[in-house]
């Protein structure tokens, strides 16, 4: 049985309302305007009156895994552990989404609860560079140790699970009968890796430093960039050592968190890894499976991935 973090806000229109608040802050983002002061205030009082939290908490545990890499199935899990305040929606995008917003904004998408550890699970919310990582060191003044939980992924299967996305595939079924349709994929997955490698290593030659804590590169896809994962952690092992953050580190497999016989000891890893005692869990959810995308050649989707990332990565080290 769930120990029902989130069922506080369970209704669909109430979580629908606050992705609709997240998507509001994005808006901020791209004008370039700051959400402090008054619309900070505003946009707290609005998620207050949908959660009815008080903006006391604030998270000390991070999933700093990337989009494709099974943190739904992630958060299911940790879901499990009664210790664990979750946010009200999975993605609260504070760290990528809500420029210079107050820390109060954060709280509010906690519930009041007297549970010792709060965690955020928006994937990839220290990908995007300065933005997300300096607030990390904001939070540590608050907490004497903050723990990240990365979710580790073969780089060219996760660029290929990102290409293949849901709306793709539903497209892709009304072209299946184009001649030489799989060779003209193929072709646009190559041509899509390729300019984002154009647009990454452009972007690093530009800054003419290191990128510890640069903001990320604009670029279309993050098929590469959230792929990277060897470099985001040791880039973000950089940022807080170099800030005096202290910090430890937890990696999982994908496949650990969507294969049932290895579920339980993923969860006994998280335990121990929070320092919390341990205990017997309940039977996992039957809701946490794989989603994977079908009904094309992944080996062959790989092939032309592996050697892009890799002359990517070659590029990137030597600038962090």
């Amino acid at each position: 049985m769930s120990n029902t973090n989130t069922i506080e806000v369970d209704k669909v229109g109430e979580k629908n309302r606050l992705r609709r608040i997240r998507e509001q802050v994005t808006a901020y983002a791209r004008r370039g305007t700051s959400l402090t002061g008054q619309p900070a205030q505003d946009l707290f009082s609005e998620v207050q009156s949908i959660t009815g939290a008080t903006g006391g908490r604030l998270p000390s545990v991070f999933l700093a895994g990337f989009p494709k890499c099974g943190s739904t199935s992630l958060a299911v899990l940790l879901d499990q552990i009664p210790e664990l305040a979750l946010p009200f929606i999975k993605e609260t995008g504070y760290f990528n989404k809500f420029p210079d917003a107050e820390l109060s904004v954060l709280a509010s998408f906690y519930p009041d609860t007297d549970k010792p550890l709060t965690c955020e699970l928006t994937p990839g919310a220290f990908l995007w560079g300065g933005m997300g990582l300096q607030r990390l060191a904001e939070l540590s003044d608050r907490f004497e140790t903050l723990r990240f939980i990365f979710i580790m992924r073969n780089p060219a299967d996760r660029a290929v699970s990102h290409f293949f996305s849901p709306a793709r595939m539903k497209r892709r079924r009304e072209y299946l009968s184009t001649e030489h349709f799989e060779e003209l994929e193929q072709a646009s997955f190559r041509n899509e890796l390729l300019s984002e490698k154009d647009a990454i290593l452009d972007w690093v030659a530009g800054l003419g430093k290191k990128v510890d804590s640069a903001p990320m590169p604009q670029i279309k896809t993050t098929m590469i960039w959230a792929s990277l994962y060897g470099l985001h952690e040791l880039r973000l092992r950089i940022f807080l050592e170099s800030h005096g953050i202290n910090f430890s580190f937890l990696k999982l497999e994908v496949t650990d968190l969507i294969n049932a016989d290895t579920q339980a000891r993923v969860l006994e890893k998280i335990v121990a890894f929070l320092d919390l005692p341990p205990r017997q869990l309940s039977a996992l959810p039957k809701t946490v499976r794989s989603n994977v995308s079908s009904g094309y050649n992944k080996t062959a989707f790989c092939k032309i991935a592996q050697p892009i990332i890799e002359d990517v990565e070659k590029a990137l080290i030597q600038y962090i």
